[in-house]
């Protein structure tokens, strides 16, 4: 078992001076990271202004271990940061709740994280997005290793600038749509050399108010066979 001070230093290794820049790693606690055989959640990467926002990826780590981004924060876009009057209530807070809710979870006790670490106004922002993701994935077979998921739920599904999209080419998977739901099951080598079997599920974006991912959700999971394993 890899124990926090392993994770920090491996992530300094790994990332380099970009362990620098403002970014976050984690949504929740560390007391997520633990072999919950259960849910993986994978934003892309920390949105927000990195000039106001200033904390560095490896500053990011100092959270209480039950701490909870979706219902700790306020995601507002009109409210300052550290808004404590609406904590939870932005549109994407509440679709990852309910999204989790779906899949039979609360959402402090679900492991979830950035497939990027840096942080950016938007994706278009972010550059090398690819070459960023591959000094991430190491950290991710860590983690992997650790919550061992049958699910791992990214929150976007787009062909070029989503989590769904990065592990598919990185597990070189070929998905199957439900409706607006893409998926596939795949092998994934961890950090300690074994491998999980685990379902990789993208939804739209939850920050999108025209989309509809908690529906989309029940959708599949409506059309799925009981022996798909979820």
């Amino acid at each position: 078992m890899y124990m926090r001070d392993q994770i920090i230093s491996e992530v300094i290794h790994r990332l380099s001076n970009d362990a620098k820049k403002p970014g976050s790693v984690l949504y929740n606690g560390w007391n997520t990271l633990c072999p919950s055989h259960g849910l993986y959640i994978m934003g892309f990467n920390p949105g927000g202004d990195p000039d106001q926002i200033e904390i560095s990826v490896i500053k990011s780590f100092e959270l209480e271990d039950d701490y909870c981004s979706y219902e700790d924060e306020c995601w507002r876009k009109s409210c300052p940061h550290g808004c404590q009057k609406h904590r939870g209530q932005s549109v994407h807070q509440r679709r990852v709740k309910e999204l989790a809710q779906v899949l039979g979870y609360k959402i402090r006790e679900v492991f979830a994280a950035n497939a990027i670490f840096v942080r950016s106004k938007n994706q278009n922002d972010l550059d090398e997005r690819e070459r960023l993701f591959d000094k991430c994935w190491p950290i991710h077979q860590i983690f992997l290793s650790i919550v061992k998921p049958k699910i791992i739920l990214c929150l976007g599904n787009g062909e070029r600038s989503s989590a769904f999209a990065f592990l598919k080419e990185k597990l070189k998977a070929k998905e199957s749509h439900v409706g607006n739901v893409k998926a596939f099951l795949s092998e994934i080598p961890l950090a300690d050399g074994e491998t999980i079997r685990s379902r990789i599920i993208g939804v739209r974006h939850p920050s999108r108010p025209w989309f509809n991912p908690v529906r989309d959700l029940r959708l599949f999971l409506e059309m799925q066979d009981s022996s798909a394993g979820i």
